[in-house]
Order: C-alpha cells, then structure tokens, then sequence
C-alpha cells in the first residue's frame, strides 16, 4: 500500500484548500491526521475516519463536522481527505475534489511530484518560509530556473482542463502539449527572448514566468496580446496578470496579483478574458492583497485627479451629501452646474462615473482607502 509522507500530504491540503477556500486535513487508513490546516491536529486520530476508508464512500462524519473523500490507488483507499464542512456544502466539489487529489498521488506514486519543476514552482509560491522558498529557488536553477531575475506572472485558466485530465491513462501527455502550445504562442510573440517558463499549477490551471528584459514595454505587449494568444489555444481560456515588481519578493507579489486578478476578473466581469492587476480598478479591495498594495492602486487609480485639489475636494462633498447634486453643491459653495462639470471631469480623467452607482462605490472605496494611508 502506498503510504502518503507529511510534505506531500502538507502539499495536497494546502492546495486543496487554495481551490475551495475551506479547511482540510489528510488522514492516513488509521484515521490519523497526516497533515492538517491545524497544525496542533496533525498526528492525532479522528473518530470515525478508519471506519469511511473502510467502506470506501464519501460519508459525512456523526455531527457534520466534516466529509471524510477517500484517495484510492488501484483497489485500496491509501489516505482520507477531510474537508470541515457538512455535505449539504461539499457534495458539489466532492467528484472534482477526490480527482484532482487522487491525481497528486498518482504522481507521487510514479516519483514525479517532487522532482519536476511544475511541484517546486508551486512550492515556491504558496512556501510560508523564507528559508524553504530558498531552498526552492536553489532547486529551481538546479531545473534550469533562475528565480532571481526579473519576470512577471500570468496564471492561465483553462476550462474544464482537469475534468479531460482526468480519463487520460498518461496524464503528463495532454499537460504537456498544452504547456508546449502556449510556450510556442510566446515565442512567436517575443521571438528574441526565450526565457519563459510555463508550468502546470495544478487543476485547471498553468503558471507563465515571463522575463522583462524590456521592462514595462514586455509587459505592455504581453497585455495586448493575451487575448488573442488565448484565443488560439482555445475557447474560454481567463488570463490573470501581475505586475512588474523588483527582486523575489516582487515576484511573489506579481503572483497574488495575477491571482487576484484571474478571480476578480472571471467573478465580476466575465470568464475567457484576460484581466491585468489595474483592470479590475478599485474592486482591487476584495483581492487578498495587504493593505498598503491596496493603497497604492487605488493612488495609482486616481492619480490625474489628485491632481486637482478641487476635484478630490468635490468628490468628497458629493459623498458626504449622499450623491445629492443640490445639498453637495450649497455645502461646496460652488453653482450646481459647476459641480456637475467637476463630476464630469473626474469621469474623464478616471474612467468612472460619480454619478453611477457602481462607479459611485469604487470612487468612494478608493478615497477610502486613501484616508488609511
């Protein structure tokens, strides 16, 4: 029986949980806690556990405390997934879930997980440790990767790519081709840099390491023509990008944004397009990036009319009266055709109307924002 170690168990549930966005832990066949999202859980025993891998079935623990996904290889149940939620919220995932899981360990199986640059790639950007993410990088140039340069990060969504995975009997062909036709849409785009890297990031998804050799000029062409590069791989492909930052940890805040990008834009807007960090504007609140990010888009979002002191002063009028054209103008003392004037600069100057109430949220989200630095 294939015994899971407590690295790839780690692995497994921390990507597990990134995609679901719920707490999980790995049991081995004893209904021990390999790995878990407590760390103070991983080694003891949780009732009931033994008993579902026995049976072999999805089954929702006494209580509904949790789902116990049984992991087979061949004929044997090799570990147990948990996912800390009742069925009623987890019967959805469940078929996905278990194959995508059960998929990993098929590649531990075959001796592929840990040395393969796709697995050291998403080690390296979901590491909590300084220490270990440069252990990675040190792995990587070992693979051929110089994580130390200078790039940003395109996350790629592929649509229901996990779900033909799936069937597949050699599943390193199908990852593999598409990998290699979307490394051949970025030569052709810069066919004088071949310093790109694509990997497989796991479920539907594919990492693209770009380097910047020309600065923001690369990243300015990659973000023309992401569209049209998706559009040749494939129907509802959704691009997320970050943006150009200095050093590792740059490139590690190129990540999250890209992936901030990648779910604001197919959530809020629509799926099969690409999305950069500043086209998602001042929804940029909703990503899971610090504060001080945040603030620096939403200055970078307002910045032709900080410009004008009287503007940012109009704005706040307008708010502070509840978007009410008559009160804001007798508060600002100015002629309510001149606040009307003032409001339609600002849409100019910023792409977002005042006067919606969409645009409205943004704006005051942004100043909100401003008012915390």
């Amino acid at each position: 029986m294939q015994t899971v170690s407590p690295h790839l168990a780690k692995t497994l549930i921390t990507q597990v949980m990134s995609l679901l966005g719920r707490d999980a832990s790995l049991a081995n066949p004893h209904g021990e806690l390999i790995a878990s999202y407590d760390p103070n859980l991983a080694g003891t025993t949780m009732p009931g556990v033994a008993a579902c891998l026995e049976k072999g079935e999805v089954t929702e623990l006494e209580g509904g405390a949790a789902v116990v996904i049984p992991l087979r290889q061949g004929s044997e149940s090799v570990a147990g997934l948990i996912l800390h939620s009742d069925l009623a919220h987890s019967k959805d995932v469940v078929p996905v879930t278990k194959s995508f899981a059960e998929l990993l360990l098929e590649q531990e199986a075959q001796h592929r997980v840990t040395e393969s640059l796709d697995q050291v790639l998403w080690q390296f950007f979901h590491s909590l440790s300084d220490a270990e993410r440069e252990r990675l990088v040190d792995e990587a140039k070992l693979l051929g990767i110089d994580l130390t340069k200078q790039r940003f990060v395109a996350l790629i969504e592929v649509p229901d790519f996990q779900e033909k995975l799936a069937p597949a009997a050699d599943k390193n062909e199908p990852i593999t081709r598409f990998k290699e036709k979307l490394a051949r849409e970025i030569t052709a785009l810069f066919p004088s840099s071949s310093d790109n890297t694509v990997t497989y990031f796991g479920y539907n998804t594919f990492l693209i390491l770009k380097d910047a050799a020309r600065n923001d000029e690369t990243l300015e062409l990659f973000r023309q023509k992401a569209n049209q590069m998706m559009a040749n791989l494939g129907s509802g492909i959704t691009v997320g990008i970050g943006g150009l930052h200095l050093g590792i940890e740059g490139m590690l805040t190129s990540y999250r944004e890209a992936t901030a990008a990648l779910r604001l834009g197919s959530k809020l807007y629509k799926p099969g397009k690409s999305y950069y960090i500043d086209d998602i504007g001042l929804n940029i609140v909703f990503a899971e990036l610090d504060l001080d990010k945040q603030v620096q888009l939403a200055k970078r979002a307002l910045a032709p009319m900080l410009k004008d002191s009287d503007l940012t002063k109009t704005l706040r009028g307008y708010f502070d009266h509840s978007l009410n054209l008559t009160n804001a103008s007798k508060a600002l003392h100015i002629h309510r055709n001149t606040l009307i004037y003032r409001l339609g600069k600002i849409r100019e100057l910023v792409g977002l109307d005042p006067e919606t109430f969409d645009d409205a949220v943004q704006l005051k989200i942004a100043l909100t924002l401003l008012d915390l630095e």
